[in-house]
């Protein structure tokens, strides 16, 4: 737990991690809105997102999680699954 303010709050878990990111995605048209979203799924591949739609994500996701995600975790995921970039999220939220 993290003491924010006067409050202890817990970290987020991945699942809810996951799903603003997915709402994320869906918000900002980076996906459209019939396509199921899972852990797996590769950004690229197929979700159809392209380098901008990524930068655009990564901003959006900083902005929303007030973090700054560094380029170095970014370049270095393997797959560029949902997944995946979640956990890098997840790395951030936990420093």
């Amino acid at each position: 737990m993290e003491l924010e303010g006067d409050m202890m709050v817990s970290p987020m878990t991945r699942e809810q991690i996951f799903n603003k990111v997915c709402d994320i995605m869906k918000n900002e048209a980076l996906v459209q809105q019939d396509v199921e979203i899972l852990m797996t799924s590769l950004m690229t591949d197929s979700l159809g997102m392209d380098s901008l739609d990524l930068i655009d994500l990564t901003m959006e996701v900083e902005r929303e999680f007030r973090v700054k995600i560094p380029d170095d975790d970014f370049y270095k995921m393997k797959t560029y699954s949902v997944g995946e970039f979640c956990d890098v999220i997840e790395s951030v939220l936990r420093k």
